[in-house]
């Protein structure tokens, strides 16, 4: 496991998301998302969520993930920067607000647009503190392709429970 995160995790400009609820994914149609790990680049594909997370910390599952889906030039290889969301009684990181928000303007049989803030302060403020875990891997769903980098943020990002409650539902 490495404490560098993937360098220059890069979202400078707003992301335009196109939402399908009935995926639970939103695919990137604009906007610019890179990230460089190992010396390959690699760009933004499309964002999802689980509740409760996919992945645990400490044997424990926490109240739910993110998986920010990247590929390089010739979609031989993935990069998932995955982001674990801690349940508080609290706020929601902003960011998860504004995902939350554009969600609750799918209907369940369309897609929608979105414009959201950059992912990157996200990923950047969360792996800043702690580091991330790093291995490699396969895709979690049916095939299971062998040609994911994963990196794990080992620092929770603050989520309440009741948005925890709405991405469930989702």
């Amino acid at each position: 496991m490495s404490d560098a995160a993937p360098s220059n995790v890069r979202a400078p400009s707003a992301v335009r998301a196109e939402f399908n609820v009935s995926q639970s994914e939103a695919t990137v149609d604009g906007g610019s998302c890179t990230a460089t790990a190992n010396g390959a680049s690699y760009n933004m594909l499309q964002f999802h969520m689980h509740v409760p997370s996919e992945h645990t910390l400490n044997g424990q599952y926490l109240g739910g993930e993110v998986h920010f889906v990247h590929s390089n030039a010739d979609s031989s290889a993935l990069l998932v920067t995955g982001v674990f969301f801690k349940a508080v009684q609290g706020a929601s990181d902003p960011w998860v607000v504004s995902v939350l928000d554009a969600m609750d303007r799918v209907s369940a049989n369309a897609t929608a647009s979105a414009t959201l803030a950059p992912y990157s302060d996200l990923v950047n403020k969360a792996a800043d503190a702690q580091g991330v875990f790093n291995c490699a891997g396969s895709l979690t769903t049916p095939g299971c392709s062998e040609i994911v980098d994963w990196w794990v943020v080992k620092k929770t990002v603050d989520v309440s429970t009741g948005d925890l409650e709405r991405l469930q539902r989702e």
